[in-house]
């Protein structure tokens, strides 16, 4: 199923997010926009969502969440992009 279908047929039951882009397999916890995740995609489908959202970049707290802060404002910018 296509990711962006899936979380369509999600969202009503989505109560919490955890972001990550990811690329093949095996390959998650990659920084927003380093992996395959069509995020111009799929941001428009929490639009006006309430809940948290939690960054999940591997390691990344080995760079004192320097990942995780950076992801905020990559999907921030995807947001402002996409609207």
């Amino acid at each position: 199923m296509d990711l962006v279908e899936h979380a369509r047929a999600l969202r009503a039951h989505t109560a919490y997010l955890h972001v990550a882009d990811a690329a093949g397999v095996d390959g998650e916890g990659l920084q927003i926009g380093d992996g395959e995740i069509d995020f111009e995609r799929l941001v428009p489908v929490y639009e006006g969502f309430d809940g948290p959202i939690i960054t999940e970049i591997w390691r990344d707290h080995e760079r004192r969440d320097a990942g995780s802060k950076s992801a905020t404002g990559r999907l921030r910018d995807v947001r402002q992009r996409v609207r």
